[in-house]
């Protein structure tokens, strides 16, 4: 399991279904205000891939020993996974203009 947070433990996946499950929640209350969507689409991007540089080792360590668990052998340095998730994201997949490419990263 991808940890996302220790208190209580939620995995990468339960906390982006939660996020993705506010980012509809907040369409349906201001989606008739918000008409653009350019912005929709770009929260929905934001919210599906804000976290996934919790994937890292280095992360995924400082997880596991706050829980007490055994960390995996690594020599990386640390980096803030908020740094390292646009990474992640799928640029060509996703085919958006260089303007919505630096307002999602």
């Amino acid at each position: 399991m991808i940890i996302a947070k220790t208190n209580p433990i939620e995995s990468l996946g339960e906390h982006t279904k939660q996020l993705l499950d506010r980012y509809e929640e907040l369409k349906k209350y201001y989606g008739k205000h918000i008409k653009d969507k350019d912005v929709w689409e770009l929260l929905y991007l934001a919210a599906k891939y804000h976290d996934i540089g919790k994937s890292y080792t280095q992360f995924q360590n400082s997880m596991k020993r706050i829980l007490g668990e055994e960390t995996t052998a690594s020599n990386l340095v640390y980096i803030p996974h908020g740094y390292l998730s646009p990474f992640f994201l799928p640029i060509q997949k996703l085919k958006l203009t260089k303007h919505q490419r630096r307002i999602l990263i």
